[in-house]
Formats: C-alpha cells, sequence, structure tokens
C-alpha cells in the first residue's frame, strides 16, 4: 500500500524545502540541521481545524508507541499504516531541537533529525 496521490505535493515541498536551506548555506549539508519530526503535539486543548492533540494525550500515545512492539511494527508495514505507527513529538521537544541548533556556534556538524526518537535525544 502507498501514500495516498495527495500527498504528493506535501512530500515534494519538504523536498524542495530542505534543498533550499541547503542551497541558502552555500550547499554544505553539514551546516543545515533539517528536523523531520512526525505527527507534533502539544497545548492544552483538542482542535479539528487545524488538527491540534493536547499534552497530556500526544504523550501518552508517543510513550505507547515508543515500545518495542510498536516500533517493530512500523518498521515493517507500509505506507499509511507506518506514518501511523511512528511516535508522535511534542511542540516543545521540536522547539527546543530547533533552537539548539540555531544558537549551535561551535562550528560543528548539524545532524538531520528524523522522527521523535533522533528529535527528543537532541
Amino acid at each position: 500500500m502507498q501514500l495516498p496521490d495527495f500527498f504528493k505535493s506535501y512530500f515534494e515541498g519538504k523536498i524542495i524545502a530542505e534543498k533550499a536551506a541547503i542551497d541558502s548555506v552555500g550547499g554544505d549539508a553539514s551546516k543545515v540541521c533539517i528536523v523531520k519530526p512526525t505527527f507534533i503535539y502539544g497545548g492544552s486543548s483538542f482542535g479539528i481545524n487545524p488538527p491540534r492533540v493536547n499534552y497530556e494525550y500526544g504523550a501518552g500515545v508517543e510513550e505507547l508507541l515508543s515500545l518495542p512492539p510498536f516500533k517493530l511494527a512500523a518498521d515493517l508495514t507500509p505506507g499509511l499504516i507506518k506514518v501511523a505507527l511512528r511516535p508522535p513529538v511534542c511542540v516543545d521537544s521540536v522547539a527546543t531541537a530547533c533552537a539548539k541548533a540555531a544558537l549551535d556556534d561551535s562550528g560543528a556538524d548539524l545532524p538531520t533529525l528524523d522522527g521523535t526518537e533522533a528529535i527528543n535525544a537532541y
């Protein structure tokens, strides 16, 4: 099973944005921190438009989907099921990772943070 066609433009846009960020620093990908979160949750309320999941519920789902059986299932399943089984990430973790990368003046290579585990670890 593949993702529905309407996701094509979304993923193309992500590729274009990542390329633009890398091009903005002379093509050196090590000077850009690319952050690739899964579904982002946070705040104190639920919402439909835009979709929003509050902190308490999202944290529980993140904890559950971070367990080994769910990680294995996500690795083995295709398409939307794979996406749905990836743990969401807290908006505070995404913001902290972005701020840390933006303020990094060490000269060290910046990472690509792909998914909840990498974002939380950074």
